[in-house]
Order: C-alpha cells, then structure tokens, then sequence
C-alpha cells in the first residue's frame, strides 16, 4: 500500500468504530425469534431445508434427519454442500 492511503483507511476504520459505539443495541433474541419455523404436521412433500448459503440440511418433523425412510418416496432428506470449505 502506498504511504498516503494507510492513513485514510485508519481514518476510516476510526470513524465507523465512533458510528457503531452510538448506534442502539440489538435485540438478538428478537431478531432470531422472529425467524422460528413451526412444522405441525409430517409431509413428505414439503421437507423443511435450512441453510447458510455453503451448507443445506434437509429435516423431518424432528429437526434432524430420523424418519428418512418415509421421505424416500416424497421430497429426500440429506444435505448439500455448496462452494468450498476452507
């Protein structure tokens, strides 16, 4: 890096720390709960998937893969691995 440019970056690293130490705090837990599935009912047609955009995770009733066996014949359960881990 050129000499005149570490000083803007400091500048502005600086600057958005004085941002954030002003900006209210977030309600984590409102924020997470706003987002809770609910499934009621098994359907082997409409297994709930999950993902972070590099890991998918297909579940049953339970959460987890348990029942896999009576989604053979509607939508499989198992898990996708997208991208690359490092």
């Amino acid at each position: 890096m050129k000499k005149n440019v570490i000083p803007f970056v400091l500048a502005v690293v600086f600057a958005n720390c004085l941002v954030a130490g002003n900006s209210p705090k977030i309600d984590r837990k409102a924020l997470v709960t706003r987002h809770n599935i609910l499934v009621e009912a098994p359907d082997t047609l409409a297994s709930l998937s999950v993902g972070n955009g590099n890991f998918a995770f297909t579940t049953d009733i339970t959460g987890l893969q348990t029942f896999y066996r009576e989604y053979e014949n509607g939508v499989t359960l198992g898990d996708q691995r997208c991208g690359r881990f490092f």
